[in-house]
């Protein structure tokens, strides 16, 4: 997990196990009551990225402690089938034969970094990921529309061509599989060309639609040419967090169909406000060490700390 809360499962069960289930299950159904929802849980491991309060001891593929293939075995997949089940039973007790199960794989850019995945061994696992079945696999962590690569690092100017390359290469590999990328698209002219070039089957979306919930329905209404401005776009870490401060501004509000459902966010498209909320998450991150003192090693819930510290800066 990444900070608290925002998992649904882990390898054991806990306390919150219960609540958690009834709070997805709820969500399961308010999603089923629009028939042209489909919404797919996505299981993960944070390895070395969870936090220090919630794993002391972290596991990855490298630094800082490499997993042993035991524990691959006997651990990782276990974790990852029990987090299945339990995604099973808390959005449906049975899934009959006939309605299907739909299975996708998700590949990050970070796999290809330093003496990570060659090319060919990329297009080989998703060849792979092909051939036993699996519906979709998504590409993500490269910047798809910044093929300039302005002001980006060597490293990671390499790492965005290879990944622009590699996805070249996986859409004619794969047979039945459908290919969806995610990159950084926020103009609707990018992602069309990425599509009709044979790159990719659709696009995913993230952060623009923190800041415009119901941007996919603007741009297949043919409402909006691109996503709202964010002035803190190439800040991963301050992007992110305004993210995060809009989703939960989204649930502090009931739904209307009279009122914009994006009325009210954080507008990272005002220098202003970017700038005060940047200044803020700084602030913020530099006192983490004694925020998390207070909490004396439980979990943090990082994002209602971050709106509660942030408001603090911005009255």
């Amino acid at each position: 997990m990444n900070c608290p809360g925002d998992e649904l499962s882990v390898s054991r069960p806990h306390p919150l196990s219960p609540l958690r289930r009834e709070r997805f299950a709820g969500l399961a159904k308010a999603m089923k009551d629009v028939p042209s929802v489909l919404a797919i849980a996505q299981l993960g491991n944070a390895g070395r990225m969870t936090p220090e309060n919630i794993t002391a001891h972290p596991i990855s593929a490298s630094d800082p402690r490499a997993l042993t293939l035991e524990e691959i075995k006997n651990e990782v997949i276990r974790d990852f089938v029990f987090a299945a089940k339990f995604c099973k039973e808390a959005i449906r007790k049975e899934i009959p034969a006939e309605s299907g199960f739909i299975i996708g794989i998700k590949m990050n850019s970070v796999e290809f970094q330093n003496k990570g995945l060659r090319s060919e061994e990329a297009v080989f696992m998703c060849k792979e990921y092909d051939r036993v079945g699996f519906d979709f696999i998504e590409l993500s962590g490269g910047t798809v529309e910044k093929l300039a690569f302005q002001h980006l690092s060597d490293s990671t100017r390499a790492r965005e061509a290879f990944f622009l390359e590699f996805a070249k290469e996986i859409k004619p590999a794969v047979k039945n599989a459908a290919v969806y990328l995610t990159g950084r698209f926020r103009t609707v002219p990018a992602m069309v060309k990425a599509i009709e070039d044979g790159i990719t089957d659709a696009i995913g979306l993230g952060r623009p639609i923190g800041a415009e919930l119901d941007l996919p329905a603007k741009i297949l209404a043919g409402k909006v040419q691109s996503a709202k401005l964010n002035l803190m776009e190439d800040n991963y870490a301050v992007s992110n967090a305004i993210c995060n401060v809009q989703m939960w501004q989204a649930q502090q509000t009931p739904y209307s169909e009279n009122v914009d459902i994006s009325d009210g966010l954080l507008d990272a498209s005002d220098e202003k406000v970017a700038t005060e909320f940047k200044d803020a998450f700084m602030k913020f991150m530099e006192n983490m060490e004694s925020i998390l003192a207070k909490v004396n090693g439980r979990p943090l819930p990082f994002v209602t700390t971050l709106v509660e510290h942030c408001q603090q800066d911005l009255i």
